[in-house]
């Protein structure tokens, strides 16, 4: 199913088994990590997650449609990655899908949810501060099981497109901007429909229809070229690895050109690069090692590349497979979730600037939240301001959690690895034999992920030079060399 949380428009994207996990994927020093797992009851087989700010506070909360109780459930956020006893509304018969978007025109996010037993639509008009209003249903077509709004007739009023899996349809519902919506219209795809979504794929300016299509005799995605009027060309299939259950999109190759990945049971991400013009290059799949039912797109690991993830019902997991930036992918790493997940979304759940997974799980009956942990840094020990004498050695240690690379620096210019310097790069900077020449202030760069880094609390040396019992006091007496180490460094006049 495509878990649409966007606003009514084209799709944007910008951003998406071993006990217990906590693993981290690696490539180019560039890091992919999440928290375990925190779970929030929502209702009775969870199947699908949107996420959102649905009642104005600029934090995101979290809708998870539940299947067999026939309803949704709102989890409004605090804004911190936790989230509140969720609120449930009733809608149709055994709902699988949701989508999130101001379908009336009045600045507050609705709720359109596909019901596939009652084949409809129930739209749930909000009343912009997390509450919603009873739903009213729409004819969306046999079995209906994802639904996505777009403004697919350029009026400015939000549509809805729906995947009709018992039709081998896709619907195409125009909204009259007030929250009604008028009668289907459907176009022919593969068989078994399961995921759609909506996009500019051919550069025209205007939205085109994906849909993954499940039964094995025809597993693709279709593609519709819209219109720009609400109509749509004929479907053309693309092929992938095996029974499409989701659709996403995005630029993997970074060249401008929105790009499709497909989601498949028998275990393979597809990824179709696409060619700008609606057209898409030949499927390239990836084996994830098991079923896979919803994939999501997005810079996991902050180094600027779209990276994917995935549910993987049978071994209670969410994949990751970070990209090269080519459009080719890295192998997959797990992500524990709670009991057979069947959707996910991503978004920023703690304001911290990293895309978080929600997840739902259909046996769990709840959704987990994985917070993105990939750039955390924690310094638990910082270096410590030192004196010796003259000639002898010094050392300075900073103990940090997480994915951590390092640089030594003095006064603030990064330090190279040769006498006197040794371990610059390491979480132990030695200094052999020091004199006046090393003394200064030193900190050291911590470096997390790709794009992120903290700065040690700096820790000064002090070097001095042992001159003997001077005053006769039977001590050691000692001269500060450091306090004069920038006069001597002038010329005497």
């Amino acid at each position: 199913m495509n878990n649409q949380h966007l606003r009514y428009g084209l799709v944007a994207l910008t951003m998406l088994a071993a006990a217990p996990i906590a693993a981290r994927a690696t490539g180019d020093n560039c890091l992919a990590s999440f928290a375990a797992p925190v779970n929030y009851s929502t209702g009775d087989l969870a199947f699908s997650v949107a996420t959102d700010d649905v009642n104005g506070d600029d934090l995101p909360d979290l809708v998870v449609v539940n299947a067999l109780d026939n309803d949704v459930a709102v989890l409004l956020g605090n804004g911190d990655g936790t989230f509140m006893t969720p609120v449930n509304y009733t809608v149709g018969n055994q709902p699988v899908s949701v989508a999130i978007g101001d379908v009336n025109g009045d600045d507050r996010l609705d709720l359109a949810v596909a019901n596939r037993v009652g084949s409809d639509i129930s739209i749930l008009l909000g009343n912009g501060d997390g509450t919603f209003q009873t739903a009213v249903n729409y004819d969306s077509g046999l079995l209906s099981y994802s639904v996505a709004i777009g403004d697919m007739n350029d009026d400015g009023q939000p549509d809805l497109a729906v995947a009709n899996s018992g039709a081998a349809s896709v619907a195409v519902i125009l909204g009259n901007g007030d929250g009604t919506f008028q009668a289907p219209v459907e176009y022919g795809v593969g068989d078994d429909p399961q995921s759609v979504l909506i996009a500019d794929l051919s550069g025209d300016g205007q939205p085109d229809l994906a849909v993954a299509n499940f039964n094995i005799g025809s597993a693709s995605v279709s593609v519709l070229l819209g219109n720009g009027d609400g109509t749509f060309a004929p479907a053309v299939d693309n092929g992938v690895g095996g029974q499409a259950a989701s659709v996403a999109l995005g630029d993997l190759n970074a060249d401008g050109r929105p790009d499709l990945v497909a989601a498949t049971t028998q275990g393979m991400v597809t990824v179709l690069l696409g060619n700008g013009d609606g057209t898409f290059a030949e499927q390239v799949n990836y084996n994830v090692s098991g079923a896979i039912f919803d994939i999501v797109i997005g810079d996991l690991n902050g180094d600027g590349r779209l990276d994917l993830a995935a549910t993987a019902a049978a071994t209670d997991t969410v994949k990751v497979l970070l990209g090269n930036g080519d459009g080719t992918l890295r192998m997959w790493t797990p992500f524990a979730t709670g009991d057979v997940p069947q959707a996910l979304v991503l978004g920023d759940m703690n304001g911290d600037g990293r895309p978080d997974v929600a997840v739902a799980n259909f046996e769990g009956d709840n959704v987990s939240v994985l917070l993105n942990d990939a750039l955390s840094i924690v310094i638990s020990q910082h270096p410590m301001s030192q004196t010796v004498i003259d000639s002898e050695d010094a050392s300075f240690t900073v103990t940090a959690d997480g994915p951590t690379n390092y640089q030594w620096r003095r006064n603030g210019i990064p330090l190279q690895e040769g006498d006197p310097f040794s371990g610059v790069r390491t979480d132990v900077l030695t200094i052999t034999g020091a004199t006046a020449a090393e003394a200064g202030v030193y900190d050291v760069q911590i470096i997390g992920g790709c794009n992120s880094g903290q700065i040690s609390r700096a820790a000064a040396l002090t070097v001095v030079n042992a001159f003997g019992d001077v005053d006769g006091d039977g001590d050691v007496d000692l001269f500060d060399y450091s306090a004069f180490a920038e006069v001597f460094t002038d010329p005497i006049p």
